[in-house]
């Protein structure tokens, strides 16, 4: 009897045996390899061919959100910046207001180093946002007006004050800052013209001159124009000393008005 239920217990543990060793393996679409193809970033199943490429997806969600984030951030930047200057011309209205020195609508906000375009002044993030073209820039206020340099416009001046002004700081630092805002307003081809050299010739004899200057003119930083005559001829039999007395050279444009 004692030989009979060992061989019963012995029977029962190796039906345990079989029955555990029958358990179903797992199938890669149960575990979410769900993708019949190969993904950049994917997992591949390890007892399959199959892959789960959902971190995959996640990854390039993760770059367009963040892409968006970006132009989000540029366009909160512009809308800052237009408020910033909202503000400024509210200020600047306020302020006229209670002066004396009261400026006309048009100049009312306008700030130095602002444009001016089609008869009102704009900041250089108001140009880009209304796609308008600018024909100068704010120079000065003074005398409840608004005074601007036209681009690619200049003036003259007599030839000894050209000889006195064309190597001085000021000169440099003026220049400078009509370049500056030629390339700000988007590098307009014409820009602002002064003279760089003046050559003075004779093209008539020693016994009866007849003068006549070229002028060597430049526009922000570009010396290759020649600018040759320019209604700079003088009278025959004219002394090279009078000539010079009445030449006129061009120059830096004069300040306009609005």
């Amino acid at each position: 009897m004692q030989k009979f239920l060992l061989y019963s217990s012995a029977l029962v543990v190796l039906s345990g045996v079989a029955e555990a060793a029958c358990i179903q393996t797992p199938t890669c679409s149960s575990l979410g390899y769900t993708s019949s193809q190969s993904c950049s970033g994917g997992i591949k199943c390890p007892f399959g061919n199959a892959w789960n490429c959902t971190a995959a997806n996640n990854t390039t969600e993760i770059t367009n959100l963040k892409t968006e984030v970006t132009n989000l951030k540029t366009q909160i930047s512009a809308i800052n910046t237009n408020i910033t200057n909202i503000t400024n011309r509210v200020t600047n209205i306020e302020n006229n207001t209670s002066s004396s020195n009261q400026y006309s609508d048009a100049c009312i906000g306008c700030v130095i180093g602002n444009y001016y375009a089609g008869g009102e002044c704009y900041s250089k993030s108001e140009l880009e946002m209304n796609h308008f073209l600018p024909v100068g820039y704010i120079a000065s206020k003074e005398n409840g007006k608004c005074y601007y340099y036209r681009f690619g416009s200049w003036a003259t001046i007599p030839y000894n004050e050209w000889l006195e002004r064309k190597d001085s700081a000021d000169t440099k630092m003026q220049m400078q800052n009509m370049c500056n805002a030629v390339s700000l307003a988007g590098g307009l081809n014409k820009g602002f013209i002064i003279t760089a050299s003046v050559k003075i010739l004779n093209t008539g004899t020693t016994e009866n001159p007849r003068y006549r200057a070229d002028f060597r003119t430049e526009s922000c930083g570009d010396v290759n124009i020649e600018a040759t005559d320019f209604g700079a001829k003088g009278e025959e039999g004219q002394s090279l000393e009078d000539f010079k007395n009445n030449l006129r050279v061009p120059w830096f444009p004069e300040p306009q008005t609005f």
